[in-house]
């Protein structure tokens, strides 16, 4: 399941997490953003020890501001609180899923 989050849930455990999260900067009513939100609902079922949330980059300009959120979707990959990965635009769920083995194995 993604998790729609705010600044405060970001910082107070995107940033805190040791574990892999996975966070969706999107925009509603976007083609591209939907696609990639229904990959990412996927993949949450089956990788259940990874963090998956989203972001309305509209309802926190202060977070898409900090990582330059230009385009939507931008995927990014944080592990121990750092950016490790980002994606921009569509991909499929097989380029997700070979990323996050990269993190998780």
């Amino acid at each position: 399941m993604l998790k729609e989050i705010d600044r405060n849930y970001f910082e107070n455990n995107v940033l805190e997490s040791e574990k892999l999260s996975i966070v969706l900067f999107k925009e509603d009513n976007i083609k591209e953003c939907e696609e990639v939100e229904a990959i990412l609902e996927e993949l949450s079922k089956k990788y259940v020890n990874v963090s998956f949330y989203k972001i309305d980059i509209y309802k926190e300009l202060e977070i898409a501001g900090k990582y330059y959120i230009m385009n939507t979707p931008t995927v990014m990959f944080f592990v121990d609180g750092d950016k490790e990965e980002e994606e921009i635009g569509y991909k499929d769920l097989q380029d997700f899923e070979s990323l996050i083995r990269l993190y998780i194995d």
